[in-house]
């Protein structure tokens, strides 16, 4: 959600979020963090004809593969005990790959910046090797804002 409380035609108000109103943002990223693609909430408008997630998810799980793979324990409500679920490919790795908007998020939350700044900091810190940079150099992000705004 990008925080926006002037009048709009797409402003959306979604309950339970630290900002609740504002422009609902989709938003493709790495496992760690780093944004791809993003598109705005445009109503009905919505350009998702050929969204990349959908290429690979498709690429990566055609139908006859979204069968059982394993088991996974889950609270149920209704019992008050841990039940075996059974989940498919497409659930294993949606759990495993989860969670690179939250770090995103958090980034950008936690230093007051935005995105292009985080993403960024996420590439430079990538591999340190290309740059001739050993490891323990590696700036964090308050450090690699600041030399940029210096320079």
């Amino acid at each position: 959600m990008v925080p926006f409380t002037d009048r709009g035609l797409y402003r959306q108000f979604v309950e339970n979020k630290p900002r609740p109103v504002g422009l609902k943002n989709f938003v493709i990223t790495t496992t760690t963090g780093m944004v791809l693609d993003f598109e705005l909430f445009q109503g009905a408008e919505t350009p998702f004809e050929d969204p990349l997630s959908f290429y690979i998810y498709r690429k990566q799980y055609p139908k006859n593969q979204c069968r059982t793979i394993s088991i996974s324990l889950r609270w149920s409500k209704t019992k008050n005990i841990e039940i075996n679920v059974p989940c498919s490919a497409v659930v294993v790795s949606y759990n495993k790959n989860m969670g690179g908007v939250d770090l995103c998020n958090q980034q950008m939350e936690a230093y007051h910046t935005d995105l292009a700044i985080v993403n960024s900091w996420m590439e430079y810190k990538e591999d340190p090797t290309k740059m001739q940079i050993p490891k323990n150099n590696i700036k964090d992000l308050m450090e690699f804002k600041i030399n940029i705004t210096k320079e």
